[in-house]
This record gives structure tokens, sequence and C-alpha cells, in this order.
């Protein structure tokens, strides 16, 4: 029994449009989205949301408080709490949502600096993978294997794939 929230890393890449692999309102929804949908394909029931920034919106005001922290599927802690997204991670965040860890292949979608507030490439906000006029649009892209890196390691041209954190609200 894990005593507060879960967060996993998808075990799946998804180009930077999201928007075009969920189908979902806008980008945030459609990240929200994937993180559900590889939740209830692992059987973990509950409620999910990407950590994704966007033009006007930081992913750390996107996670709700929780009572307890949230745990890789092991029970490992990562964060005391919300409060503490805005840090680095007690732990790597490389479990995906079939417990399995990963090595490599671990670049994730962010468009978050860190403290989590919006870093100011977002793959045109998750829905291009090629900007006005033929341009090659990147995004912040945050490092699983390295806490230090955990949301803000370096850019990613969004026509690659990265996977998503995701957090149990």
């Amino acid at each position: 029994c894990i005593p507060g929230k879960r967060v996993f890393v998808t075990s799946t890449t998804y180009s930077g449009n999201l928007l075009q692999a969920a189908g979902a309102a806008d980008g945030l929804a459609a990240g929200d989205k994937l993180c559900t949908q590889a939740a209830q394909a692992a059987a973990l029931g509950g409620t999910w949301k990407a950590w994704l920034s966007v033009k006007g919106t930081d992913a750390k005001t996107r996670m709700a408080g929780v009572v307890g922290g949230w745990y890789l599927l092991d029970g490992t802690k990562v964060f005391n709490n919300a409060a503490n997204l805005t840090t680095q991670p007690l732990a790597n965040i490389r479990m995906t949502e079939q417990k399995t860890v990963i090595n490599s292949g671990t670049s994730v979608w962010t468009g978050t600096l860190n403290g989590g507030a919006a870093g100011p490439s977002n793959c045109l906000d998750w829905t291009a993978t090629i900007g006005p006029m033929g341009t090659s649009p990147v995004a912040t892209i945050g490092d699983a294997v390295f806490a230090s890196n955990w949301t803000d390691g370096s850019t990613l041209f969004c026509s690659s794939s990265a996977r998503l954190y995701c957090f149990e609200q």
C-alpha cells in the first residue's frame, strides 16, 4: 500500500505533437489523456496529469496538493508534497506504469524549467512538430535518469520522441 499518490514515466514515447497522439482539446489535455491511457492499460486506476507546461500555465500549478507525497510504483518516495515539485526529486522518476525501470531513451517532454515554471519551448503548446514556415520547434525536456535534470535537462526537436511524467491527482 502506497501512503500517497503515484508517479511514473510512460513506457511509450511520443512526438512533441501530443495533440495529434491523443486527439484531445489542447496539448495539455492531450498529455493528461496519454497519462490516463497508460495508467488504465496498466490497471492502475486513479486520475492522472502529465507534468507539462505551456505559455501561461506552469506544470507546478497543474498538480494537486497531496497528503503523503508522490511515490514510484514500487513504493519509493519521490516528492514529499506539491511544494517539493519545485526542487530535485528524492529519487529518479524512471519507473514506468508497467513497473519496469528505463535506462535508455530517458528524455521526457516537460516544457518546464527547474522550479516548475513554464519554459520558453514547448512544441507550440504540444500541438506541432513543424513550426511556422517549416521551422523545427524544440521543447524543454527532462531526463528520467538524472534527478538534477528531471524537468530541465536540455531541449529536443519536437519531431523527436520522448516520454511523459504522469502524476496521480
